[in-house]
């Protein structure tokens, strides 16, 4: 538990029970639901511990996308990645990049955020 609470703590987050974080920022200060995720463990030195991303419920809506001038694609083999809003105790808006497929028939499925029973879950964009 205190790993996790050291992790949390460096980006702004401290323990309200087990099922939620609070965010602390200058901005705003907002309880965030998080589901925890599976965390690999290795029985011997550690070097580095992985975690999946966990799943973020925001109790407030996002705002509207911004609008973003894409530029000159680097190669054929690249992916537009639109931007996106994160959340980071309050709203920030991530600019969108050029992504290099990992194979020729890989697509990009883009960063959302899906209106739940219980506030907005960000779904991570990903490769399919």
């Amino acid at each position: 538990m205190k790993l996790h609470s050291l992790l949390l703590a460096s980006f702004g987050l401290t323990i309200a029970s087990s099922q939620q974080v609070i965010a602390h920022s200058h901005h705003c200060c907002e309880k965030v639901v998080v589901v925890p995720s599976t965390t690999v463990v290795v029985e011997a030195p550690i070097v580095a511990v992985a975690t999946a991303p966990a799943q973020i419920i925001v109790q407030q809506a996002p705002p509207a996308d911004q609008t973003e001038v894409v530029s000159a694609c680097p190669g054929t083999d690249y992916v537009w990645a639109k931007g996106h809003w994160t959340w980071n105790g309050c709203w920030v808006w991530e600019k969108g990049c050029w992504l290099a497929r990992p194979h020729a028939t890989a697509v990009w499925v883009p960063h959302q955020w899906v209106c739940g029973d219980h506030g907005w879950i960000c779904v991570h964009g990903h490769w399919q």
